[in-house]
């Protein structure tokens, strides 16, 4: 039986094959590392729309959700009129499962017709990711960055292998690649799923209400 993560490796196939995302894009890390049974952490946000949904019900919401993800203190965001943004810290195996099951969850209590919007880490700015791996943005510099995606927002995917090298360059002593990549493993992990996550939305092949993807005869399992 093909499981969610095979699922989700055609899907992006058929984005690579229509210019959505990179050959590179297809994420063969993240594939290989859900292959190998190695559990890992993910930190992770989805951004979800609200329907139907009034401000006296916000506390009782942000209850409920807490109550659909009962291994994590989830961080709940309810800023912005008729959104919720849900920051999650799990483990797993595979980052698109973890994703697409903590997605589920929040969906089953949320108003019906509300949906899934976008997941994150995904696009970012030079300062956010230093302040994630406790460093400047000038120290970052120090390393071939690849070309901003747009309006100066960089692919965190993208950036990820590069880090793996300071790990190893700050362990032997370079103070010029001192920073805290460690820490910020879980956010690196999820930044490939993420990204694959919103590629599927905007060409529309992942129903963002029952988060099936298009053309795939059964729903995308955890």
């Amino acid at each position: 039986m093909t499981n969610g993560i095979d699922r989700l490796h055609e899907a992006s196939l058929d984005l690579a094959r229509i210019g959505q995302l990179s050959v590179w894009g297809i994420f063969m890390q993240v594939l290989q590392s859900s292959q190998s049974g190695i559990e890992r952490r993910f930190s992770f946000e989805l951004s979800f729309v609200l329907s139907g949904f009034d401000e006296p019900s916000q506390d009782l919401l942000v209850t409920e959700i807490c109550n659909a993800i009962p291994e994590d203190d989830p961080i709940i965001g309810v800023g912005r009129k008729g959104q919720v943004g849900v920051m999650f810290e799990l483990s797993g195996n595979c980052a698109e499962d973890v994703m697409l099951d903590a997605a589920r969850r929040v969906l089953a209590v949320l108003p019906e017709g509300s949906y899934l919007h976008e997941a994150n880490p995904d696009l970012v700015s030079l300062q956010e990711v230093a302040n994630h791996l406790a460093t400047t943005r000038q120290n970052l510099r120090l390393k071939n960055l690849p070309a901003p995606y747009t309006g100066g927002l960089f692919r965190l995917s993208e950036l990820s292998s590069l880090f793996e090298e300071h790990i190893e360059s700050a362990r032997q002593g370079d103070k010029r690649y001192k920073m805290n990549v460690e820490d910020a493993l879980g956010w690196l992990n999820a930044s490939f799923a993420a990204q694959r996550l919103n590629g599927l939305i905007a060409a529309g092949l992942l129903d963002r209400r029952t988060l099936k993807v298009s053309g795939l005869q059964s729903e995308v399992q955890s």
